[in-house]
C-alpha cells in the first residue's frame, strides 16, 4: 500500500469511493466530484490517499489560519467498503496528520456528523468535543 498527496487526477476515484458509501450523502459519483472538487479547488488544500494500483481510501479538507494558530477541518476521509477495518484509514490518518503538523497545523476538527460513523476511530486517536459542538479536535504537537 502506497499513502501519497491527492492530485486532481485522483478525485474520480476518490469521489466513486465516497458515492459508493451508504453512510455518505451522495447519490452518485458526480455529485461527490462536485464537492471533492470544490475542496481541491480552495485555498490551503491538504489531501492524502491510499492505494494499491487503484485509490482504496483517502482523507482531505483544508486548513484555515487564525489569530491563534492553523486548524485543518477534516471535510471527507472514507476508505472503500472492501478495505475497511484492515489498517488503511489509520494509514491515511496517521499520513494526514504527520504533513499537518509539518505544516504546523495545530488542531484538526472532524464534524460531529461524522462521528456518528467513525467516532470511535477518531476517539482511539485522542480527539474530544471541541466548540463549537458540531466538531470534535485533537491538539498536535507541533
Amino acid at each position: 500500500m502506497k499513502i501519497r498527496p491527492i492530485k486532481r487526477r485522483d478525485l474520480h476515484a476518490c469521489a466513486a469511493i465516497l458515492a459508493a458509501d451508504p453512510q455518505t450523502e451522495f447519490a452518485d459519483t458526480e455529485s461527490a466530484l462536485s464537492a471533492l472538487s470544490g475542496y481541491f479547488d480552495t485555498e490551503n488544500f491538504h489531501g492524502v490517499l491510499a492505494e494499491t494500483g487503484a485509490v482504496i481510501g483517502f482523507a482531505l479538507g483544508n486548513v484555515s489560519h487564525r489569530h491563534f494558530g492553523s486548524i485543518f477541518y477534516l471535510s471527507e476521509f472514507c476508505t472503500h467498503i472492501d478495505n475497511r477495518m484492515r489498517g488503511v484509514g489509520a494509514a491515511v490518518y496517521r499520513a494526514l496528520e504527520a504533513e499537518l503538523q509539518a505544516d504546523s497545523v495545530g488542531t484538526i476538527y472532524v464534524p460531529a456528523d461524522r462521528m456518528a460513523h467513525c467516532g470511535d476511530f477518531f476517539l482511539k486517536r485522542d480527539f474530544r468535543r471541541a466548540e463549537p459542538a458540531d466538531y470534535y479536535a485533537k491538539t498536535l504537537s507541533i
